[in-house]
């Protein structure tokens, strides 16, 4: 399996790619390509023309949630990627999600529509629990909450009142099956990355080799990061490969108070696991 990030919130100091605040990696395994995720604005496709990654043919285009940051690039790929028309998404993708602050209430939703996917002529795929996607892929949701220390954001609301805190239900992640064990990539993680883990550790009932992506601890306490190092550390995960929406502080906490190896997945990284 083979997996390039075509773009995150960080860049080469060439310049020669550009960075979001998003994420954009692609899947290549059992011979097919899977995108995961978009970016913010489509330039994940520009950085694609510079590595000279091909992005024809798609077997299917998956989205992690219906944040901007990870669906924003869907639009321009219908217009350049004509192929790119199987879309996975998780139940519940299409709510109104919202981000409340005491200055306002901003939409961070995705910018297209259902009708709009369907009128380019896509095939949608929802996933709730395990979709296979190839002999050695699957997308996978409906994680399980199974520790008190990832609570929801409150700040996170679906609606424009804000009324009800998002539960995230259309969150899904990618489970590879590697010689080493299982490659988990992750979007944001917004369900918590150790209530993500753990649920495919349960359901696939084989160890958690590496997790790539993004983990949402940039707004974790210090709480929160060591128990989730602790936790990793638990797993036997040999690999932790997190960015985008992992923060500083959980960076560092990670990199040097845990004994899980970590490192950092950023725009142009291109990572590779034995079948």
């Amino acid at each position: 399996m083979k997996i390039t990030t075509l773009i995150e919130n960080e860049a080469p100091e060439s310049g020669q790619l550009c960075a979001e605040h998003g994420l954009s990696m692609l899947v290549e395994i059992d011979d097919q390509r899977f995108l995961f995720d978009t970016g913010a604005s489509g330039a994940f496709l520009d950085n694609a023309n510079t590595l000279g990654v091909s992005l024809a043919p798609l077997d299917a285009v998956i989205i992690s949630h219906g944040h901007f940051d990870h669906s924003g690039g869907v639009t321009r790929l219908l217009q350049e990627c004509p192929a790119a028309r199987r879309f996975v998404l998780g139940k519940g993708y299409f709510e109104e999600k919202y981000k409340r602050t005491p200055e306002q209430t901003r939409y961070i939703g995705t910018r297209f529509t259902r009708p709009q996917l369907e009128q380019a002529g896509a095939e949608l795929v929802w996933v709730e629990g395990k979709q296979q996607l190839s002999d050695h892929l699957w997308a996978v949701g409906g994680f399980e909450r199974t520790n008190d220390f990832e609570a929801l954001n409150p700040a996170f609301v679906l609606g424009e009142q804000g009324s009800q805190p998002d539960p995230f239900a259309d969150e899904i992640a990618l489970v590879a099956e590697c010689r080493k064990g299982l490659v988990v990539l992750a979007g944001c993680s917004h369900v918590g990355v150790v209530n993500l883990l753990r649920t495919v550790q349960t359901r696939f009932a084989q160890p958690i080799y590496a997790v790539i992506g993004g983990s949402h601890l940039v707004e974790a306490d210090e709480n929160r990061i060591r128990k989730t190092a602790q936790a990793l550390e638990e797993m036997g995960i040999e690999r932790c490969l997190l960015s985008h929406c992992t923060g500083a502080a959980a960076s560092d906490y990670l990199r040097n108070q845990n004994k899980v190896p970590y490192g950092e997945n950023h725009t142009g990284d291109v990572w590779e696991f034995e079948g």
